[in-house]
């Protein structure tokens, strides 16, 4: 995922010291610039509220919240010997403070990735670009249930679209079924313009598999990686653009490509389930941190 660590702490039982304790360092640590944590119990809830609602504001908290589950707090509980809470208790803590709520290392590093190489938004309306596959409608029920909004694009941006995009076989609605403008990398940035403009649209996701983005940009990725970071970096106007690479043939594995990108600074999940989930989370910190 291309995350590097100023610190990593384990601290066993957490019979001396416990998660309060070393987030205090942390969020006065220059070196550390996002903080993830994993929690099965705490000693003092009042002040790990405090702290985190305190530290988020400026360094992103990201919270993998152990033994919510009954099963799971028996486990905890002979692991630290300490009370979980009750769900409901939890869910009001990542309420309250705004911390980022995962439920994996996966999810934790996905979040922590968009986080480093995303810039912020205050929304969560996304357009989605699809090298074919004849997958719009599941992509686009699929970004809602992930907790996204899929707009229709402007009218203006249709009509620009229009200008050099063929309605034969493919479509220029939300989610844009269009893999002919990923052919061409003049034609790709000029599509990502226009949605970039569009004041509709607060995110873009290039969905392609890895047949498709082997075959169009394998010999031609320092003219794509630019193209991405043209529009990313524009100002006024930038948009965050990630992309979600995958295996539909189970033949290869997306990670070569995720990883190059990456490495180069640009957002990539293998899944665009797990791109969806992690912009859900992105956008909604940003917001919270806006409103507070």
């Amino acid at each position: 995922f291309g995350i590097g660590f100023s610190k990593v702490i384990s601290y066993g039982n957490a019979l001396v010291m416990d998660a309060s304790d070393f987030l205090e360092y942390a969020a006065a640590d220059d070196e550390t610039r996002i903080i993830c944590m994993y929690i099965e119990g705490i000693k003092d809830g009042n002040r790990l509220i405090q702290l985190v609602r305190q530290t988020n504001l400026h360094k992103p908290m990201i919270v993998w919240k152990g033994g919510l589950t009954r099963s799971g707090a028996r486990a905890a509980a002979s692991h630290t010997g300490s009370l979980t809470g009750d769900k409901q208790i939890w869910d009001a803590f990542f309420s309250q403070t705004g911390a980022v709520k995962v439920d994996s290392h996966e999810e934790m590093a996905e979040a922590a990735m968009a986080f480093m190489r995303m810039k912020p938004c205050q929304g969560k309306r996304v357009a989605t670009l699809c090298a074919g596959g004849g997958e719009s409608v599941a992509i686009g029920d699929m970004c809602v249930e992930e907790g996204l909004d899929a707009p229709d694009i402007s009218p203006q941006t249709r009509k620009g679209l229009l200008e050099f995009t063929s309605l034969v076989n493919q479509g220029v609605n939300n989610p844009l079924d269009i893999p002919t403008i990923f052919i061409e990398i003049s034609i790709l940035k000029r599509t990502l313009e226009l949605l970039a403009a569009d004041p509709v649209i607060d995110i873009i996701v290039l969905r392609v598999t890895t047949e498709f983005y082997s075959m169009i940009w394998g010999h031609r990725m320092d003219e794509f990686k630019q193209c991405i970071f043209g529009v990313t970096n524009k100002e006024p106007g930038g948009k965050p653009i990630v992309l979600a690479i995958t295996d539909e043939n189970k033949v290869e594995s997306p990670y070569r490509y995720t990883k190059e990108l990456i490495e180069a600074g640009i957002p990539a999940f293998s899944s665009l389930k797990g791109a969806f989930r992690t912009l859900r989370m992105f956008a909604d910190y940003h917001r919270f941190t806006a409103a507070t």
